[in-house]
């Protein structure tokens, strides 16, 4: 467990909890806590991550009409009447370390939707929330008396299955764009460093995010996002090369790294039926994974015509 979690679990359970008990009775087995922002959600904060949003903090919500009838008289007292320090660490912004919020509102800010419903009906390809469902999905909840919480976390457990075929469509094209075709055929000739290097990045950064798409996951904030790729089965090839890939400045070394790291996407696609073998694709590119995105962008539409089999 990471110290930042343990650390928000005690400052709830001995001053959250209490604090609410004597002052909000009417509210103890209606109110939900949770820690859903910051490293220590992901177990991955360390010293550097104590300068904020670490620590002892929390986020209570309220059903709708609660938060209107108390929210923010909720808010107001218990950020005035909380410690201004918690095992030695002091609050830097008191006003970030307790939040007050509905549990409507927390998902229509994070998600657009307010309705799990509607969520999975949604008909917009481009949409993309990973960051907010990853934390939403992986997140910390430390008091749950009535499991609403829980309930609503099942639903946006992963993307509607359409939305999922859009996103993990969105990362092959990354993967193909910046690194089978243009570092391999551009770049290695033309040798621009800085165009080099942002090719990389996007294109490191484009597979890990298909990998945890491949399992039917989220991809967390961009600094954790190797933090959270590591844990998976699919790092165990794919993180060497991908670290080989940042450490060199050899051009050729980099060209052969983009070449198998390629291969091993393939690899990953075909285990999860969607290389260009699986669905069937019978026409021909040059490049071997513009040749599987072909082949999901035709699995995509015949679906789209079926009415997607959820």
């Amino acid at each position: 467990m990471s110290k930042g979690l343990e650390i928000a679990q005690t400052f709830f359970r001995e001053w959250g909890l209490p604090y609410l008990q004597q002052n909000f009775p009417h509210l103890e087995t209606r109110v939900i806590a949770g820690l859903f922002h910051g490293s220590q959600i992901y177990g991955a904060d360390d010293e550097l991550s104590q300068d904020h949003g670490w620590g002892p903090m929390f986020t209570l919500f309220l059903s709708e009409k609660d938060y209107t009838a108390y929210g923010e008289e909720l808010a107001r007292r218990v950020r005035r009447d909380a410690p201004r320090e918690w095992q030695g660490f002091s609050f830097h912004f008191p006003h970030e370390n307790i939040d007050v919020t509905s549990l409507e509102r927390f998902f229509k800010d994070e998600l657009g939707y307010d309705d799990p419903d509607a969520w999975q009906k949604m008909n917009d390809r481009t949409y993309n929330r990973d960051l907010a469902l990853y934390r939403i999905r992986h997140g910390h909840v430390l008091y749950d008396p009535t499991g609403a919480f829980a309930r609503w976390r099942v639903a946006f457990h992963t993307y509607p299955r359409h939305i999922w075929l859009a996103r993990v469509e969105q990362e092959l094209f990354h993967v193909w764009h910046y690194g089978q075709y243009n570092f391999l055929d551009r770049l290695t000739h033309r040798r621009d460093p800085l165009a080099i290097q942002i090719a990389l990045g996007h294109f490191t950064e484009a597979v890990m995010r298909l990998c945890l798409l491949l399992e039917h996951d989220y991809g967390p904030y961009w600094k954790w996002l190797a933090f959270e790729f590591r844990q998976r089965a699919s790092a165990a090839r794919l993180d060497p090369l991908l670290r080989a890939l940042a450490e060199t400045l050899d051009i050729e070394a980099r060209a052969v790294l983009v070449r198998t790291v390629c291969d091993e996407v393939h690899q990953l696609l075909d285990q999860s039926g969607f290389s260009r073998e699986r669905l069937g694709w019978d026409g021909w590119h040059p490049h071997p994974l513009m040749c599987d995105l072909q082949a999901l962008k035709e699995y995509i539409q015949r679906e789209e015509q079926n009415g997607f089999s959820m």
